[in-house]
């Protein structure tokens, strides 16, 4: 196993707390995006759908 993945390894939390850190940006960034994604899906479906009427 290399030094740097063993526990005992003095550089182990500050790796662990900065790959936490960048998972969390990341995750925050995914979240920026998914309200634009999801006006863009319905916009294409409005248009899509724009001119079909319910039958009942």
């Amino acid at each position: 196993m290399p030094k740097a993945d063993r526990l005992d390894s003095k550089t182990y939390v500050a790796d662990h707390h900065r790959a936490v850190a960048a998972s969390q940006d990341q995750l925050a960034e995914q979240r920026k995006e998914r309200p634009a994604a999801a006006a863009a899906k319905k916009a294409a479906a409005a248009k899509r759908c724009g001119s079909l009427q319910a039958v009942g």
